[in-house]
């Protein structure tokens, strides 16, 4: 529309009329830059804030959605931060932005003190567990201290992190230090009697035994029990589903 305008600069009658022609145009040109001049004196700090909390929640999009607040709000912020391939952009919509933002933290919020509770949670019984069993032996001890300098670490990561994904991360992390630890105090405080080699026990050796691992997820499905009767049948088919499984090998490893 400029470009027709200075067209005709060279023809002062041509461009009045042009002008005239494109009155109505240049109206709503006029409209449109004092829309993006407001912008960038009041609002694109607003607009580059929500879509960069947007972007850094993108890894949490799975948890997000099984909240109802906090999964409208982030649509809405979407929808107000996306430029449209055709048609005007909402200028008008980004106030709106301020309270979708309050209320997408309020709810990823409350979902990472959920979080995190449970995690610290998981800390406290590894903990417990790990020091209960090395009691007052000297070795056992030594392996106890090092799990309290790495849950500690731990504990700080669980505070620090901002993302559930990044704290869910963690889970796995925690539990399987804590059976490795578990173990390390156990070869202590039982270590394996010496026995004479002979020379069907070197062949016995020699065969390496079959060991299966399993998950643990896969053995103890998530589940609500809420009854003496429920959780008896939920131990039962743990327990078919064990035999099973040690069926055609030499033993299972639950890990």
């Amino acid at each position: 529309l400029v470009k027709g305008v200075l067209s005709q600069q060279n023809d002062n009658t041509a461009l009045i009329q042009y002008v005239i022609d494109h009155e109505d145009d240049l109206y709503d040109m006029r409209e449109d830059l004092q829309a993006v001049e407001e912008f960038f004196k009041t609002r694109v700090g607003l607009f580059d804030s929500a879509v960069t909390y947007a972007k850094e929640l993108n890894v949490d999009q799975d948890y997000i959605q099984r909240n109802e607040a906090a999964n409208q709000a982030l649509i809405q912020i979407n929808q107000i931060t996306m430029i449209p391939d055709g048609g005007k952009f909402r200028y008008d919509r980004i106030p709106e932005l301020n309270v979708l933002m309050e209320t997408l933290r309020t709810a990823h919020g409350a979902m990472l003190d959920t979080k995190r509770d449970e995690l610290l949670e998981i800390v406290r019984q590894c903990m417990k567990e790990i020091h209960n069993l090395a009691g007052d032996n000297s070795a056992a001890r030594d392996v106890s201290n090092a799990a309290d300098v790495f849950f500690t670490q731990k504990k700080q990561q669980i505070d620090s992190y901002q993302t559930l994904a990044l704290l869910d991360s963690l889970v796995q992390q925690l539990w399987q230090y804590k059976d490795e630890a578990v173990n390390r105090i156990e070869d202590i405080l039982n270590p394996p009697a010496k026995t004479p080699k002979t020379e069907s026990a070197c062949v016995s050796q020699a065969t390496k035994k079959k060991i299966k691992p399993i998950p643990r997820q896969m053995l103890f499905p998530a589940k609500t029990l809420h009854t003496d009767e429920e959780i008896d049948s939920y131990l039962d088919a743990i327990r078919v589903q064990l035999k099973e499984l040690l069926k055609n090998c030499d033993g299972i490893k639950v890990q």
